[in-house]
Formats: structure tokens, sequence, C-alpha cells
């Protein structure tokens, strides 16, 4: 058969099917390799009339004729266009290997404690009752066996300042000891003479370290102004550090929030995949049927 072929063939578009269908069935081969060509019996419409081939696609009674239309009735016979399918009992079951490496928090003290104290409601509540448990104690003075009710330690130590009372201060000392693992306490003396005490936020301190590695003085920032406390002169030094033991680091504490990252990541981010399911009505973003 001609790479080409010329037909006289009607216009209607349902016996042109019927037409390449017949064909293709008597052949049982394809009609055309590569192109159709199309001889009009009766006039058709003005950009086809005076034309003796048309090639698809082309335009019959203002219809758009696709090859994929025909493609159906191009092949031989017996021969199939659906891809071939494996027969497996398997097949609907879809098996997904590996997994993802871990989010984790951010290591930072404050990042951390913003992210642990103020959004994590276990962790909050684990570090508010230590605190306030520990801030409860009382204290009280003794010169050996006795009991020294009106010693200037501990009138200190019941009133640290204008605007604490002595349980608010070390909850405060007790909080950042273990939110961040170091808790600086600034002490003003008058005429060497200790008269306050106040809690200093740990992430606004700097220890800044002498020649000898120990530290010369800390550095304390807040609202654009900085102020350094040395604490290499005579006389009681202005600031008490406080920390916790970390076996890596030198001049700060290890914060028992930061060892309990792990498990805080892990409580947020299923509170979290919980409320995204509430967010959506209860709907699983997916379903793996079989």
């Amino acid at each position: 058969m001609a790479k080409n072929r010329v037909a006289d063939v009607p216009v209607d578009f349902q016996e042109l099917i019927e037409f390449y269908r017949n064909a293709t069935a008597q052949a049982r081969k394809p009609v055309f390799s590569r192109h159709i060509a199309l001889k009009f019996a009766s006039p058709g419409p003005s950009n086809c009339k005076n034309r003796r081939f048309a090639r698809f696609p082309c335009v019959i009674h203002g219809k758009f004729v696709m090859m994929n239309v025909f493609s159906q009735f191009f092949t031989r016979a017996g021969q199939s266009n659906a891809p071939e399918r494996k027969i497996s009992r398997v097949a609907p079951l879809i098996a997904l290997a590996g997994t993802g490496r871990p989010a984790w928090s951010d290591r930072d003290a404050a990042a951390l404690t913003r992210l642990a104290y103020a959004r994590n409601a276990v962790a909050y509540r684990c570090i508010r009752m230590i605190s306030e448990a520990a801030a409860s104690v009382r204290l009280d003075v003794f010169r050996g066996a006795e009991e020294l009710d009106d010693h200037p330690l501990g009138q200190l130590i019941a009133r640290p300042n204008p605007r604490q009372a002595g349980p608010d201060l070390f909850e405060a000392i007790y909080g950042n000891l273990l939110c961040f693992g170091n808790a600086y306490i600034e002490l003003a003396s008058v005429n060497g003479a200790p008269r306050e005490m106040y809690s200093l936020r740990p992430d606004r301190v700097r220890v800044v370290p002498g020649p000898d590695g120990w530290p010369d003085a800390y550095e304390y920032a807040a609202t654009g102004h900085a102020m350094t406390l040395r604490v290499d002169g005579e006389g009681m030094p202005p600031i008490l550090h406080l920390k916790v033991f970390d076996p890596l680091d030198d001049h700060y504490g290890m914060a028992p929030l930061a060892a309990a990252q792990v498990a805080v990541d892990i409580h947020t981010a299923a509170s979290n995949w919980n409320k995204a399911l509430l967010d959506n009505s209860a709907r699983p973003s997916g379903a793996l049927v079989y």
C-alpha cells in the first residue's frame, strides 16, 4: 500500500470513522504509515473547499479531527495500545524505604527557652514546680547553734530589693539555672556593706575572661547599653555567677533544659501535628488503600 493513499470518503464524521475501521480490519495493517490524505467528495467549508488533499489535523465541517482520535484504528489486528502490566498479588501495595533526618530546635539557650518554657506545657510545669519548691525553703542565719533573727544577712534574704521578696528572687535564680544553666546575682553595696541583690537575665550577661583564662569581668547589656562589672579587684565582687556543671565549657554552665531538648521537640511536634489535624477537620492528608 502506498505511503500516502487517496480515498474517496464521505465528509460525514461518523461515516469517516466507519470507513477507516473497515479499511483497517480488511487490510490488517495500518492504512497509512505516517500521514493521512483525504479527497473530499463533496464541498466542505470554505477553508477546505478548494483543496483536493488535506492532512490531519484539518477542519471538517467546523470540527478539529486529531490524529489520536483514529490511533486505535491504525494498529494491526490483535495488537493493543495498552501498556504491559506485570501480574502481581502485591501490585496495589507501595513500600517506602528510608527515613528522613529529624529537624531539632536550636541549641541556643534563649531560643530553646522560648520554645520549651513558653510553648510547651510539660516543660513549663516542670520548671515552675522545681523553682517554686526550691524557693519556698526557709533560709535562716545561725552563729554556731544560735539562730540570729535580726542579722543583716537574714534581712537581706527576706527582702533582697524593693521590687522583690526573698522567694521571688530565688525562684528567678533557680529558674535561670534550669533554663540557661547559669544564674547571675548582682550585689549592690553601700560603703562596702551589701544592701540589695538582683537576679540578672543570663542571656544578657557575657563573661570577659582575663589573660589567665579566669573571668576578669562580666558585661551586662540591656536596652542598648552595656555595663561592665569587674571581679578582679579587692573586696566583695559585685556579681556572683552560679552555674550547672558542663564538662565542655570553662565559663558557662549546661542547661538542664538543653538535655531535655529531644523530649521537648518530640512532644511539641506531636502537639503541632494534632493541632494541624484538628484544623483540617480531622481529615488525614492521605490514605494507603490495599
